[in-house]
């Protein structure tokens, strides 16, 4: 039975389906601390972990090649303070700029995420993807604000 099948026989968006089958992936250790419902208002239980905040953990393990013994220590960390999906992706960020898990969770209270929409010539994004072999345009515009790439954005062809 597919996702959308499931989803529709239980009244529920398929999103949900998909969180719920990730649960089969989530580590034995933590499936007990799973809250699966969600509590009046939002409110996350002590020592429980919204499988939302489960299901990007699990995404962000396979994105970035998290190892196991990784992935566990932002279990525990979801488990003892809690994640926000903001802060787990705040967290992810700093992995992937060269950061351990454990570092990236000291840190993370240090940094914001800004998001910004800027309108880039397809031309130009095309080229800078090709010649620094990503696929991922926001790697692309993180290097260019760092200053590992050295390139004038353009906005506008007026």
């Amino acid at each position: 039975m597919s996702d959308s099948e499931i989803a529709v026989r239980l009244s529920i968006p398929t999103s949900r389906v998909k969180k719920l089958a990730s649960y089969y992936l989530i580590p034995e250790e933590f499936k007990k601390s799973m809250m699966l419902k969600v509590t009046h208002g939002g409110e996350k239980k002590a020592g429980k972990i919204p499988i939302s905040i489960a299901d990007n953990i699990m995404k962000i393990r396979k994105t970035i090649g998290m190892k196991k013994e990784e992935s566990a220590m932002l279990f525990e960390h979801a488990k003892q303070d809690g994640f926000s999906n903001e802060k787990l992706s705040m967290v992810a960020g700093l992995v992937k700029q060269g950061h351990t898990v454990k570092k990236a969770i000291e840190l993370q209270d240090e940094y914001i995420i800004v998001r910004v929409s800027v309108p880039i010539h397809k031309a130009q994004m095309n080229r800078l993807l090709k010649k620094h072999k990503t696929q991922s345009k926001q790697d692309i515009l993180v290097k260019i604000l760092d200053g590992r790439i050295r390139e004038r954005i353009i906005t506008n062809k007026i």
